[in-house]
């Protein structure tokens, strides 16, 4: 937990080794980020590696359609805020955004648990900079985890070895405007932990966190849901289904619907993959499955990246309302002066439908291997 005394998941393992750097010489930047387009699909999980280079005009039209490989978590949050500013002017409601927190290319349990949470913040923060956010500031509601959570965001956290926990900045400080600039939202919690649930692990409370959110709040931004993912994202779904309206579904779902819904739903950084991939078997968390079967399929998501690591390192990205684009790295390569890590990727599956994780490690990237070999050939 990122308040004081209790960390918010235990530390994880170190990340592995970064990979040896190669210093052949390389081809031009335009063609290292996305000159070949060979082993491309358009969805169904299927990839075609045997396919011809298409005509310039082809690949043109092609790369318009593709979700953009960040460099950096400047660029990553502007993604963001664009492709949320256009889901919102489309109508939808219910919408996911998922960064990773540490570093643009990290994966989950790269930074101990205090580490990603208090990275979470510090991008959030960026993201609600978008005008759209920054012009209803006092009608945009920040709910976060628990009151502790609260805390550390409004009032930061002192340094204190003894329990693990950083020094840490207030990112959404109260009284006026913050040493940023940026105005000050609106504040609440999702859950509100009392000795008895500690105790028994059952909450006998019947406060709701519905009583947090005004009528008058147009947007209400779900702050990393994934401590006591049961109790968090099954408060999460109440403040939805009560206080947002019961829109969802997809873009042309959520856009019939969004004369009926009120108010936007933006879950930020809330590790619904593990509920999407089977992380809690459906026989113990009941809550959780029904969420993931109910809920999440009227979800949105309108931005996300997901590192891959292994010999066939990549990055599945989404960022609405282009495709879902898998990216192949190259495990050896060495950026140049004045290019940056994305630009030694290669775009090499894309579709409208989302891939499981299992679907990307297993098939995709394997199936990958052609269109990597030409694009490595060409730098040479």
């Amino acid at each position: 937990m990122l308040s004081s005394g209790t960390g918010r998941r235990p530390a994880a393992s170190a990340a592995a080794s970064a990979p040896r750097k190669s210093t052949r010489a390389r081809a031009p930047r335009h063609v290292a980020r996305a000159g070949w387009f060979g082993g491309l699909g358009g969805g169904g999980g299927k990839s075609n590696t045997a396919a011809a280079p298409p005509s310039s005009q082809q690949a043109t039209d092609l790369s318009q359609q593709l979700s953009p490989l960040p460099a950096s978590h400047d660029q990553a949050i502007r993604q963001a805020q664009l492709a949320t500013e256009r889901a919102m002017k489309d109508g939808l409601r219910l919408l996911e955004v998922e960064v990773p927190p540490v570093a643009i290319t990290a994966v989950a349990g790269d930074g101990d648990g205090q580490a990603e949470m208090n990275a979470s913040l510090k991008l959030l923060r960026q993201l609600l900079g978008a005008s759209v956010f920054r012009d209803r500031a006092p009608r945009v509601r920040i709910m976060f985890g628990d009151p502790s959570e609260l805390a550390v965001a409004t009032r930061g956290a002192t340094l204190d070895p003894a329990a693990g926990r950083a020094q840490t900045d207030a990112t959404f400080p109260r009284g006026g405007v913050s040493v940023s600039g940026q105005p000050e939202f609106a504040v609440g919690y999702l859950t509100r932990p009392n000795a008895l649930w500690s105790l028994t692990g059952v909450n006998f409370d019947r406060w709701s966190p519905c009583v947090q959110v005004r009528d008058e709040d147009e947007v209400v931004v779900i702050s990393s849901p994934c401590f006591n993912a049961k109790e968090e994202l099954k408060a999460a779904r109440q403040i939805w289904e009560e206080k947002c309206g019961s829109g969802g579904g997809s873009a042309q779902q959520q856009g019939t619907a969004a004369s009926q819904t009120e108010k936007t739903m933006i879950v930020f950084n809330g590790e619904l993959e593990k509920l999407r991939e089977g992380y809690y078997p459906p026989m113990f968390f009941r809550e959780l499955a029904a969420i993931n079967q109910e809920w999440l399929p009227r979800m949105e998501t309108v931005y996300s990246v997901r590192n891959f690591r292994g010999s066939r390192p990549g990055a599945l990205v989404k960022s609405y309302p282009s495709k879902w684009t898998l990216y192949r790295r190259d495990p050896y390569g060495e950026a140049e002066d004045g290019e940056d890590d994305a630009s030694l990727a290669v775009p090499v599956w894309s579709g409208e439908r989302r891939p499981s994780l299992k679907e990307v490690a297993l098939e995709l990237l394997p199936k990958s291997d052609a269109a990597m070999a030409e694009a490595l050939r060409k730098r040479r």
